[in-house]
């Protein structure tokens, strides 16, 4: 009997197998004037609002690094 179940390593089989795909940017599709709301948000809700304009560079960065 194996302590490990056969159906458990499926996922981590199919990861391993694929581990130089490029992932997708979960950033991608979102309209900029809601990113810079949501990074608004963000720093309000954490007390960074003194970093804005980085977070905001930051947010653009991540969604498409192409840009820079």
């Amino acid at each position: 009997m194996s302590l490990i179940s056969t159906e458990c390593l499926k996922p981590l089989t199919l990861f391993l197998s694929n581990a130089d795909a490029k992932l997708s940017n979960p950033l991608r599709g979102i309209p900029h004037d809601r990113l810079m709301t949501d990074v608004e948000i963000f720093a309000q809700e954490r007390g960074l609002t003194h970093l804005l304009p980085e977070l905001k560079k930051g947010a653009l960065v991540a969604q498409d690094p192409s840009c820079m």
